[in-house]
This record gives structure tokens, C-alpha cells and sequence, in this order.
């Protein structure tokens, strides 16, 4: 029987200021983009919408060079039933008692317990404390107590979603659905094509 592997995900964490430079900028490149479509010009150079996407590109490649790229590991399934045993819901807290653990100290050790998950990595997934030692490592290194709020969130969302959130595959084929989508545009085939 094949085994399951581990899933994944690589967080770009980038640094300075670009997420609300790239922010602001795709909101002038839409302002313009609907500007332009009600007095339609040819999409060159003197496009403003287009000038200011090839600013947003730029921004965006420079973005990623500079980037630390952090990959966060689901945890097992026996490491998240442990870390539920470990932050009890707290009482008389609504959001603890609907989750069934309390979300902020379980939150905080799922994220660093995904740090620490890479199932390469030599850590027996059984043993929590050692991934928390290791995850809490790595969270230093990137900045620990001083890394930004919105980093720290790209982290815990990213620790979430590779536990919790399904890949939804397609119920249909991919061919079938370009074929519908394409089919009051297009006419049927012949037998010789």
C-alpha cells in the first residue's frame, strides 16, 4: 500500500514595504484598467493601466528576489490531537468552546510545530516537545519576538490551511470543462478534422 506523504506549502515572506506597494499599485493598475475600458485605446505604451501592470511586475520579480521563502509542514494527525489535548478550551470563551481547544496558545504551537514537521528532517512526528524546540528555533531565526504581525499571520494561516483546508480537485474533467466553455463559441468538428 503507497504511503501518504507529509503535505506542504513554501510562505514568501518578503521584506521592506512591497506587499502594500504591490497593494496600492494593483489597485491604480484596476482604477486605470476600468478608466481605459470605457474609452477604449490600443493597449501601448501610452496606456496608463499598462504601464503601471509593468511597474507592478517589476515590483513584484524584485519582491521575490528578496524574499525568505519558509516552508510550513501539516503536522500528524496524533501531533494535532496532542496539541488540542494541550491548550484545553478556555472557560466561558465562545471561540474556544466552538473550536474545541484554546485557539491561541494551540495556534501559536501549530505554527511552530509546522516549522519543524519536515518529515526529512529527523524529528519523530510523535515527539512534540522536540518539534516545538526545533519550530521555535526557526521562528527565532526569522525573526521570532520581532517578526511583524502580518508575517506571523502568513505563517499561522499557511500552518492551518496544511491541516485543515482539502485541495479541491476537479469533479469533471479539465477537457470537458474548456470544451463546455468553448462550446456555443465553436462549431462542431467534421469527421475528417
Amino acid at each position: 500500500m503507497p504511503t501518504i506523504s507529509r503535505r506542504r506549502t513554501v510562505v514568501s515572506l518578503y521584506l521592506g514595504n512591497y506587499e502594500a506597494e504591490l497593494d496600492e499599485l494593483y489597485n491604480q493598475v484596476m482604477k486605470a484598467q476600468r478608466a481605459e475600458s470605457v474609452q477604449p485605446k490600443r493597449m501601448s505604451s501610452k496606456s496608463e493601466a499598462f504601464a503601471l501592470a509593468k511597474r507592478y511586475d517589476e515590483l513584484a520579480e524584485e519582491a521575490r528576489e528578496s524574499a525568505v521563502e519558509v516552508t510550513v509542514w501539516a503536522v500528524s494527525f496524533r501531533t494535532w490531537t496532542e496539541l488540542e489535548e494541550k491548550h484545553p478550551p478556555r472557560p466561558g470563551n465562545q471561540r474556544d468552546q466552538l473550536s474545541g481547544f484554546n485557539r491561541a496558545g494551540f495556534l501559536a504551537d501549530l505554527v511552530t510545530a509546522s516549522l519543524a514537521s519536515d518529515p526529512d528532517g529527523g524529528i519523530d512526528p510523535r515527539d512534540l516537545d522536540k518539534l516545538l524546540e526545533v519550530g521555535g528555533k526557526i521562528l527565532d531565526e526569522l525573526g521570532g519576538e520581532e517578526m511583524s504581525r502580518f508575517h506571523y499571520a502568513k505563517l499561522e494561516k499557511a500552518a492551518w490551511d496544511m491541516n485543515n483546508s482539502e485541495v479541491d480537485l476537479p469533479k469533471e474533467s479539465l477537457a470537458y470543462v474548456i470544451t463546455q466553455a468553448n462550446g456555443a463559441e465553436s462549431r462542431r468538428r467534421s469527421a475528417s478534422e
